[in-house]
C-alpha cells in the first residue's frame, strides 16, 4: 500500500492542490501534538513512518523485476533454486559452473563480454559453495575484486554447516550464507539485499 494513501486515509494528514482534477502538489500536515514537550509521540511517528516507507519502497521496487544469477553444478539444486526464485517473481539466469558465471558477467580473461549480457543487468548472485574446478568461494573473491561487480550482493549456499566456511565467506564480502535445501523463506531473505543494491545504484 502506498505510504501517501496510508497517511491520507488512515490519518488524514495529506493535502492535495489539484489542477483540473489532477493532483499537482502534495503536502503532509503533521499535527502539533507530535511536537509536544514529550518526545514519545514524535518518536512513535518516526518509527511508524519508517516502517510504512520501507514497505512502500519494497512494493514499488518489485514493479521492476530483480535479476538473479544462480550458480550450481547440481541439476536438481539448480531446478529448485530457479523455481523458488521465479515463484518469488524474480527474473532468473541459471548456470552450472563458476566459470560460466564469470563468462556471463564478462569477467573471463579469455572471453570478451557479449552485448546481450551487457544489457542484462544482474542484481544479485547466488552460488553453491562446493563445485568442481572453481568453488563458490573462488567466484565470490573474483567478483569482489572486479571494479564493475564488486558491489553486487553475493549469497553463498551449502549443504554443509561449517562455521569456519561460513565466516570465511562473510569476511570475503558475501551478504548471506544459506543452508541447503534452500526454502522459500530463505529466498525472502534475499530481498533486503536486492533493495539495498538498487538504492546504491541510484545514488
Amino acid at each position: 500500500m502506498n505510504i501517501l494513501k496510508i497517511l491520507d486515509e488512515s490519518l488524514g494528514w495529506v493535502r492535495y492542490k489539484p489542477t483540473n482534477n489532477i493532483p499537482k502538489t502534495i503536502s503532509i500536515h503533521l499535527p502539533h501534538s507530535l511536537f509536544s514537550s514529550s518526545s514519545y509521540n514524535l518518536t512513535y511517528f518516526l518509527l511508524a513512518f519508517n516502517f510504512f516507507w520501507r514497505n512502500s519502497a519494497m512494493g514499488m521496487a518489485t514493479e521492476s523485476q530483480f535479476h538473479v544469477l544462480a550458480v550450481d553444478d547440481s541439476l536438481i539444486d539448480r531446478k529448485l533454486i530457479e523455481k523458488l526464485l521465479k515463484t518469488s517473481s524474480f527474473q532468473v539466469t541459471v548456470v552450472d559452473s563458476a566459470s560460466k558465471a564469470l563468462e556471463f558477467l564478462g569477467l573471463q580473461e579469455s572471453e570478451q563480454r557479449i552485448n546481450h549480457h551487457q544489457e542484462m543487468k544482474v542484481d544479485l548472485i547466488i552460488t553453491d559453495y562446493s563445485m568442481p574446478g572453481m568453488t563458490g568461494y573462488d567466484l565470490l573473491k573474483k567478483i569482489k575484486k572486479s571494479t564493475s561487480f564488486k558491489d553486487i550482493p553475493v549469497v553463498i549456499m551449502s549443504s554443509e554447516n561449517i562455521p569456519s566456511r561460513i565466516n570465511r565467506c562473510l569476511e570475503e564480502g558475501a551478504e548471506d550464507f544459506l543452508l541447503k535445501p534452500v526454502q522459500l523463506s530463505d529466498v525472502d531473505r534475499l530481498r533486503p539485499h536486492l533493495l539495498g543494491w538498487r538504492t546504491l545504484v541510484k545514488i
